[in-house]
């Protein structure tokens, strides 16, 4: 059993979330990923955030010595974060109508046409070219030949010039620039997803639809730059392509598309394409990008390597999902004019949630029961718990104490992790050794719990408090017990250990305070003069038992889980002399290896362990109900006794009792 991996839950800047509407366990895991280094953690889960502390804490997991550790993301279920997309146009050319029979004039309302019984007011048409030429929408019909339009005509144009129907409607009111909501003619020819472009007056810009339409309104992804007038076409797009983020989050908006297209014309099969992620509000934050050479919209393309660009970004990328509006192989990008005029565009529509929502209990519970399914997690943690920032734009609905007692019942119920906790913000000692009666823990649970005073100091490159920024400790303490468990084994106290990426703590404690603080369990972070700041304890919040240090607990736990899983094999077996003998000699050879490196006491074996699995504790009654029962005894410190605990085998599964 490892021992070293941590499992981790709170605020990220993106990365699955926990899905919440489906009961299957392996839809639930997919939102636990398994990290193995600090960038591991930046491509997945993004750089550091002003509302949170988990991305320092992970940062401070593997700089003191931490090599692998589960993250789930928190989010609010009441205002859920929503993913950044943007639709790629497709080449479809709309049909002509009709044609100007008489020329017109710029800032002109009317325009003479062959024909205008094919109009209807509210219809959008584009003069002399379907994708740049001039969109504007159909006012009124006049007689059987005019039409008046708005807004006016910012160009000439020609007798026999073409008119092109277009999808969309009018603005029904006038917008000013910095709005994201649009009042239309008729908002059912909408759909959330859909590219659209508001033009007039001779400007045209680009958004997307992030939301159902409601009440004749269209939501837009990004609010515009520019002010529009009543009248002023909404055109829709049609869909070639949709990039959708790989996960939520406003961090989606800072992802940029750049389309090369590989074909002569304005319409393109086989293109190139580059993904790039901009930095946000962390400068660290390495700029991603991605390369895809040769892509296709053609599924049966007669390329001899895969192309299609669906398949191929979906599968290789880290950063976004192409799907294709339709399974035509004639579908082609409209590119050189129109939205890919210029080669980049943007995603947009992605919101974090947590900044606009009320994050709740409920919501870590969520992120943590997932933690729950994951065997491999050994040591808990929730920087976040400790409550929002000051000054965060996220209301707090949830309380401290509320976490802690959810992750130390987790760690008690399934008994092979403990959790590390956190002391809440800016107390001084006194108040600190207040919090275990605040927490109110069962006397069988502390003792899966170690609590950690004071909260340290870390470089801020987001410049929050200035050059550091004050965090809660459990992920550098974890990473300390990684460290020990990797070096020397969990039987090693995890203390005396110099923590990095850390500049310093927040209260130094005292010798007088340390005394007062170990006697309730809790454990001191100090600066060793020369030495670094330090873990300086490794109790457990369960004071004056065989189970007041942490390793006890731990090492425990490991042996316990180790010979469960290493006695699967005496299932079906039959519960004879030689069967049990068996079982004594495996355990011993096991317990014989921990001894030997130094993890239980005593000059002999028989002073640091005992198996008993024979005919005294394995009675007829036991083996006539099917179960196999051995008793084995560690002593983990001296002076001590014997630490005892049961282990029950049987068809149904094992059961070890504590004694």
């Amino acid at each position: 059993m490892r021992t070293d991996i941590a499992g981790f839950f709170g605020f990220t800047e993106r990365g699955p979330q926990v899905d919440r509407a489906t009961d299957d366990p392996d839809t639930k895991l997919a939102a636990a990923v398994k990290l193995t280094s600090w960038n591991a953690f930046r491509n997945v889960f993004g750089g550091y955030l002003k509302d949170g502390y988990l991305a320092y804490a992970v940062r401070g997991f593997f700089a003191t010595g931490g090599t692998t550790c589960y993250v789930v993301r928190v989010g609010p279920a009441q205002t859920p974060a929503t993913t950044a997309l943007l639709v790629l146009p497709a080449a479809v050319t709309p049909q002509i109508v009709t044609y100007v029979r008489a020329q017109t004039k710029a800032r002109q309302v009317e325009i003479t046409l062959d024909s205008s019984d094919v109009l209807s007011p509210g219809d959008l048409i584009a003069l002399n070219d379907p994708f740049s030429g001039e969109c504007v929408s159909v006012a009124s019909v006049i007689d059987d030949q005019t039409i008046s339009v708005a807004p006016t005509l910012q160009a000439a144009y020609r007798g026999a010039t073409p008119v092109y129907r277009l999808l969309g409607t009018a603005l029904a009111t006038a917008v000013a620039a910095g709005v994201a909501d649009l009042a239309v003619q008729d908002d059912t020819v909408f759909k959330p997803g859909d590219l659209v472009s508001i033009e007039g007056g001779g400007i045209r810009e680009v958004r997307v639809i992030t939301s159902k339409p409601s009440a004749g309104t269209l939501h837009l992804g990004l609010p515009l730059d520019f002010a529009y007038s009543a009248g002023s076409p909404v055109r829709k797009l049609p869909a070639a392509l949709v990039a959708t983020a790989k996960s939520a989050g406003a961090w989606g908006n800072r992802i940029g598309l750049e389309i090369i297209p590989l074909d002569s014309g304005t319409a393109a099969t086989r293109f190139s394409l580059r993904v790039t992620v901009d930095q946000g509000d962390d400068p660290l934050q390495p700029v991603q990008e991605e390369f895809y050479p040769l892509l296709s919209l053609d599924r049966n393309d007669p390329s001899p390597e895969k192309i299609y660009a669906p398949d191929v970004v979906s599968d290789a990328s880290e950063i976004i999902t192409l799907k294709c509006s339709e399974s035509s192989s004639a579908l082609q990008l409209l590119v050189r004019v129109g939205p890919l005029a210029n080669g980049r565009v943007q995603l947009e529509g992605g919101t974090d949630g947590i900044c606009r929502g009320h994050v709740t209990r409920d919501d870590f519970q969520a992120a943590l029961n997932v933690l729950g399914m994951v065997d491999e997690v050994a040591i808990l943690c929730c920087p976040d718990a400790a409550g929002p920032p000051p000054n965060s734009s996220i209301p707090a609905g949830w309380k401290l104490e509320e976490i802690q007692q959810s992750m130390v019942e987790q760690c008690s119920r399934l008994r092979y992790r403990v959790a590390v906790l956190d002391s809440p913000r800016s107390v001084k000692p006194a108040q600190a050794k207040m919090w275990p009666q605040t927490l109110a823990l069962p006397v069988t649970s502390s003792r899966f719990a170690a609590l950690y005073y004071p909260w340290i100091k870390v470089q801020d490159e987001l410049r929050v408090d200035g050059l550091n920024r004050l965090i809660p400790p459990c992920g550098h303490v974890a990473g300390a017990y990684a460290y020990t468990d990797n070096q020397t084994g969990v039987e090693k106290a995890p203390a005396n250990v110099e923590l990095q990426f850390i500049a310093d703590v927040e209260c130094a404690v005292t010798n007088d305070q340390q005394a007062f603080l170990n006697d309730l369990g809790i454990n001191a972070i100090r600066p060793i003069p020369g030495r670094g700041i330090r873990v300086w304890g490794a109790r457990s919040l369960e004071v004056d038992t065989e189970w007041t240090y942490i390793h006890t607990r731990r090492l425990v736990s490991m042996i316990e889980d180790s010979v469960e899983k290493a006695s699967r094999w005496t299932v079906f077996q039959s519960n004879d002399d030689d069967l049990r003998r068996m079982v004594t000699h495996s355990l011993n050879t096991f317990l014989y290896s921990i001894w030997l490196t130094g993890g239980l006491q005593g000059t002999s074996p028989e002073e640091g362990y005992f198996v008993k699995c024979d005919q005294t504790n394995n009675p007829q009654v036991s083996i006539d109900s099917g179960l196999l029962i051995c008793q084995v005894g560690i002593a983990v410190a001296a002076p001590m006794e014997f630490l005892v605990f049961e282990l029950r085998r049987s068809v149904a599964g094992a059961q070890v009792v504590e004694a």
